[in-house]
């Protein structure tokens, strides 16, 4: 994903670049007697320019890939509930016990915090469980009673002796 993240913004630039270029031309063409101020403010407006969809660029990719992290909670909010509605969608989701402060989850690690309820077979809702989007990643991580693990559990599956499966999940353990 990252590597996608570097075509875009290489190739943005080299569209800015032959942009400059040939508006460059353009201003050493004319042989107005005010050439050098219109030069300055052409190159201040691209310059301008330039930062404007570079910026763009970097967070249309962000948009898009998901996994640059999260300045705010509500981006965090929207991101998780989309994210789990996609991994499950016979389910309704709802978020429960909501804290918008960054949370330590795990050593070092910031996230935004959720309790997570289904609530398509009642009203009620059932406890689906504890999750962390992390801050910086944008992963989104399971607190179970003994870890915390990244879900959806992203190893290999294999079947244990007595028939049932066995996953193995990144784990980190509690404080």
């Amino acid at each position: 994903m990252k590597k996608i993240r570097h075509y875009l913004t290489i190739s943005s630039m080299l569209v800015l670049m032959a942009c400059f270029f040939c508006a460059c031309d353009k201003t050493t063409a004319s042989k107005s007697g005010n050439n050098d101020t219109d030069k300055n403010d052409l190159s201040e407006d691209l310059s301008d320019a330039a930062n404007d969809i570079a910026e763009g660029a970097r967070n249309a990719t962000d948009d898009l890939l998901g996994d640059g992290g999260f300045d705010n909670y509500a981006d965090a909010h929207d991101y998780f509930l989309d994210t789990m509605g996609a991994y499950h969608s016979d389910a309704k989701f709802e978020l429960r016990n909501e804290d918008k402060n960054l949370n330590d989850y795990q050593e070092g690690s910031m996230g935004y915090h959720f309790y997570l309820y289904d609530t398509s077979k009642n009203d009620a809702g059932e406890e689906f469980g504890e999750f962390f989007v992390d801050a910086n990643s944008g992963r989104i991580y399971r607190k179970t009673d003994t870890a915390v693990e990244e879900y959806p559990v992203t190893s290999t599956t294999v079947g244990d002796k007595n028939g049932s499966v066995v996953r193995n999940a990144r784990k980190l353990s509690l404080r």
